[in-house]
């Protein structure tokens, strides 16, 4: 990771979209290049939830360009409309878009000429720390962004924080998003997208 964060600074692309599953380190990543501006996605989506009153977690079907077009098409304005108001800066894009028209529509027109970076779990005791960190401070704020939080029960909800139980759902979880990390990357790659791929 240090590598492309240097790779980041030294060039300065203009426009950066820095994606992965949920706690691979998109924000840790994103918050390490000098002087860009960061939009994180998971918070334009739950501000137009909440303007299209949606219930969460119905909001983040918009990663996977599965929403009505009046909320697709909010979700781009707002991302364009930040790029127009930080015009002056290089801008990092961090968010788990999992669709490639939907990484198309963002990146087109003024906006076509961007660096896509794919951070790829794999080292799972690792994942499994950065998920228990992130599980840990979304159950506290009672946010659920985690992917895996469909998958949490009552009793894992309840288990204590560093108890086997709770290991032991969290690498299980791990290996899910790595496995779904995988097949991401793949149809990224076979939809044509040029990414810089970083193993973390």
């Amino acid at each position: 990771m240090e590598e492309t964060i240097a790779r980041i600074n030294t060039l300065r692309p203009k426009y950066v979209f820095l994606t992965a599953t949920s706690g691979a380190g998109k924000t840790f990543l994103s918050n390490r290049l000098a002087g860009y501006k960061v939009l994180e996605l998971d918070e334009v989506v739950k501000k137009l939830g909440r303007e299209f009153g949606m219930e969460e977690p119905e909001e983040f079907k918009v990663y996977k360009n599965n929403l009505p077009e009046p909320f697709m098409a909010a979700f781009v304005e707002r991302i364009h409309t930040f790029f127009m108001q930080n015009s002056e800066s290089p801008v990092v894009v961090e968010g788990a878009i999992a669709d490639a028209d939907l990484v198309r529509r963002i990146f087109s027109g003024l906006y076509a000429e961007f660096t896509f970076v794919y951070l790829y779990p794999v080292d799972v005791e690792q994942y499994v720390m950065r998920m228990m960190k992130r599980f840990k401070e979304e159950k506290e704020s009672n946010a659920h962004a985690l992917a895996i939080w469909t998958q949490v029960t009552p009793e894992i909800e309840q288990a204590a924080f560093g108890s086997v139980e709770m290991k032991e759902f969290m690498e299980r979880m791990a290996h899910w998003s790595m496995d779904k990390s995988a097949l991401r990357y793949a149809y990224f790659e076979k939809s044509g997208l040029d990414m810089v791929r970083v193993d973390v």
